[in-house]
């Protein structure tokens, strides 16, 4: 069963293949075009060392009008949307997916976008911010972007979760 998900949105326009190929070299290994596995994650200030857990990256599209309702709300307008996706749903995989997002967010000054709500304390340091946006049954939704010091104070909340 797949686990949670997220994105890193960046000011920055770069090949995303590159950055990712980085990634998994630090830790782990690919396994497929768009999977690869982590034994470690040390190595990108995480603490998780054990078993192969399954991973998938991928480059998710936005439409121009929800990357300019991004661009409103976070002050930049994102050039680049990088996702991620645990293929397991344990506590684990939540932390590691968080790991591997700060440590590409904090190198493309960019945002995690948690792709849905989760109760993250409002008065963590950093920017924590609502993305309104129709769903496709008529009514408002939002989803939560955080900054890199927002979402590191997060990885290290009691309640920490990713979005699944």
């Amino acid at each position: 069963m797949a686990g949670p998900t997220c994105s890193v949105l960046s000011p920055m326009n770069f090949a995303p293949e590159q950055l990712v190929a980085e990634l998994i070299a630090l830790v782990g290994s690919a396994d497929g075009r768009s999977g690869f596995v982590v034994r470690d994650t040390r190595t990108v200030g995480g603490s998780y060392e054990g078993d192969g857990r399954p991973f998938i990256w991928f480059v998710e599209p936005k439409s121009s009008a929800e990357m300019s309702l991004i661009g409103d709300v976070c002050g930049f307008l994102p050039a680049q949307n990088i996702g991620l996706g645990a293929m397991c749903n344990q506590a684990i995989d939540h932390r590691i997916l968080g790991d591997l997002a700060l440590w590409i967010a904090e190198r493309l000054a960019g945002v995690v976008d948690l792709g849905g709500t989760l109760p993250v304390p409002h008065d963590s340091p950093g920017r924590v911010l609502s993305v309104p946006y129709d769903t496709e049954a008529g009514w408002q939704s939002e989803y939560v972007v955080m900054d890199s010091t927002a979402f590191r104070s997060w990885l290290s909340h009691s309640s920490f979760a990713m979005v699944k």
